[in-house]
């Protein structure tokens, strides 16, 4: 309670979780907290933690959150965590002053169906994690050109923004799950170092000729609709670099002359299917 927390004004760490809040109201009491964690619950509400201006992390996880508020004034908040909530939209600015200073934001199993411009000027932001929502389209990166692993597995992507992202130091890019039908271009990609499209229905890889960073290390495939060898001739670009392949569970797999072409080329690689 706030008369509790009152008795504690230089309170740094408080843990809630896995009780059956349906507030945090009384937060507001320990105003010194640089760390509130408050997970499986039943909140509904976040906009309690507006005067908390001093936190770093943020973990709201399994709750019952469907609107993203109260940051407006949180511009120390460097980890966000809200999977596993009820939230659809993401409206523009409602990550307020923590949109400056957010290095780790976990969006995770909600609902939410586009980004819209809500990461503007998002640009420390280094984890991003938006798997299992209802994103069709994966606009709205432009300012989070920090981003090291970005996740958009189980979505509903289709497509992505014509000439790719812009994301320079990007190592890890999970995209198993969608409904893409090629890989996205990775020319804007420099560093990456993992790329997993499993699940997809990708028939095509010419997004790699020629433009694939050569520090592609990991490469999933597995379960798409690769049909020819052909189809298989543009790896050839990551064949310096590329040291673990999964392109099991194509129609391509079960030709004879499957793993001997891979192997062809693919001279780096340790570990196929």
């Amino acid at each position: 309670s706030g008369e509790a927390l009152e008795k504690c004004p230089r309170l740094l760490s408080l843990s809630l979780n896995v009780n059956a809040l349906t507030t945090l109201a009384g937060v507001e009491a320990a105003p010194s907290l640089e760390e509130l964690s408050a997970r499986e619950n039943q909140i509904e509400c976040m906009a309690s933690v507006a005067g908390l201006t001093r936190l770093a992390t943020l973990s709201l996880g399994v709750n019952r959150i469907a609107t993203v508020k109260g940051l407006e004034n949180l511009g120390a908040l460097r980890s966000l965590e809200l999977h596993n909530n009820l939230i659809t939209t993401l409206p523009p600015g409602c990550l307020g002053a923590a949109a400056h200073s957010l290095e780790r934001l976990i969006l995770y199993r909600n609902r939410i169906t586009e980004v819209g411009d809500s990461l503007a000027g998002a640009s420390r932001l280094t984890h991003l994690d938006l798997g299992r929502n209802a994103l069709s389209s994966a606009e709205g990166l432009r300012d989070c050109r920090m981003l090291e692993t970005l996740i958009l597995y189980e979505n509903a992507l289709v497509a992505f923004p014509e000439g790719g992202m812009c994301l320079p130091l990007l190592r890890q890019l999970w995209l198993n799950g969608n409904k893409l039908t090629a890989l996205p271009s990775l020319a804007l990609l420099p560093s990456l170092e993992q790329l997993h499209a499993a699940d997809n229905h990708i028939s095509s890889l010419q997004a790699l000729e020629g433009l694939a960073p050569a520090t592609l290390t990991t490469l999933d495939l597995s379960f798409n609709h690769l049909e020819t060898l052909a189809s298989l001739l543009p790896l050839a670009s990551v064949g310096f670099s590329l040291q673990r392949l999964q392109a099991n569970d194509n129609p391509v797999a079960s030709l004879p002359p499957y793993r001997p072409l891979l192997l062809s080329l693919l001279p780096a690689l340790l570990d196929l299917d």
